[in-house]
């Protein structure tokens, strides 16, 4: 196909170069924000993979750390305070008020997902 330049004279050179070339970098661009939109998806799937982790593991760890506390208080409290050497405590003694203590403390259990707190920690652990 011929064009015609505004003399009227036709130019066989003109063979449509700035359309392939227009149409070439739209698809490196399209293909980067291709790349770039899956790159951030990832990145923010690891964040939040290692923020639960690490949410689930201080809550664990608190967890942990009150109820050692309380049996180290519960066996101090068992320990007379006149004892032979060694001093010796009842362990069923120490075992059974240490459960009846943490669960009159910490028994009673609210769920985060009941009342005013629905739906505002969506997570489970």
């Amino acid at each position: 196909m011929k064009s015609v330049s505004i003399t009227g004279r036709s130019s066989c050179r003109e063979s449509g170069i700035a359309l392939v070339t227009t149409l070439m970098v739209l698809s490196i661009m399209i293909g980067l924000s291709l790349v770039m939109y899956l790159s951030v998806s990832s990145d923010m799937l690891i964040n939040n993979y290692y923020r639960n982790f690490r949410g689930s593991f201080y809550a664990a760890d608190s967890g942990l750390n009150i109820a050692r506390a309380m049996l180290v208080n519960q066996v101090q409290v068992q320990v007379p305070a006149s004892f032979a050497v060694p001093p010796l405590a009842n362990p069923a003694l120490v075992g059974s008020t240490a459960t009846t203590n943490l669960m009159n403390t910490y028994g009673s259990t609210t769920s985060l997902a009941a009342g005013s707190g629905t739906n505002s920690w969506p997570e489970s652990f």
